[in-house]
């Protein structure tokens, strides 16, 4: 499906002052001093860019932050298990978690978007964990919104020849967005309007 590519693209790094109350790994405890949206806050930058995409609602950072506060999703970054259940249903959207990617396909080309739980290390969208929004599949690529963008970053050696840029989006194949994912369960996960 093509999709019109004015929405508004939410870096986390512009957000290094606004801290996050959450954990950097999974069995830490929540106490202070917080990361910085810039350092965690990827699946709320994604989730922010979703939701406008299929509402046309823009939420602000620190909006999503008391969503994910809430829903108890602000643990080693951000449970996008607890944190999408709750986005879909304040937003009326559904959500799915997958690992296929004819799903994740199927779902861009019926108008969705899909949260990708990307993890491997030293890959090609991060250095570890990192959660990016699929947003678009054309010609056998797929769009992604990754709020950690900068052109720097996909301009290493390892990464610059896997994508194709068009700033602030990085447009790669499915077969590497599944390679990226791999070891994440989910992979993926697939959000859907009312509408579609």
């Amino acid at each position: 499906m093509r999709r019109n590519l004015l929405f508004h693209f939410v870096n986390q790094a512009e957000y290094a002052h606004l801290k996050y109350p959450t954990t950097m790994s999974p069995d830490a405890a929540l106490k202070k001093p917080y990361p910085g949206v810039a350092m965690a806050g990827c699946g709320l930058c994604t989730v922010i860019m979703m939701v406008e995409i299929l509402t046309g609602k823009r939420m602000s950072v620190e909006e999503a932050i008391t969503y994910s506060v809430r829903a108890g999703a602000n643990r080693d970054g951000t449970d996008m298990k607890l944190f999408s259940k709750r986005i879909a249903e304040v937003f009326s959207l559904t959500v799915q978690f997958s690992s296929r990617m004819d799903e994740l396909k199927e779902c861009l080309e019926y108008g969705g978007c899909v949260i990708l739980n990307a993890g491997k290390k030293n890959g090609l969208f991060s250095d570890g964990g990192h959660f990016l929004l699929a947003f678009r599949y054309e010609d056998g690529n797929v769009w992604l919104a990754d709020p950690s963008f900068s052109e720097e970053k996909y301009q290493r050696k390892d990464r610059a020849y896997q994508v194709s840029v068009e700033a602030p989006f990085v447009i790669t194949s499915l077969e590497r967005i599944e390679e990226q994912c791999a070891n994440r369960e989910p992979a993926y996960y697939l959000f859907q309007g009312e509408s579609q």
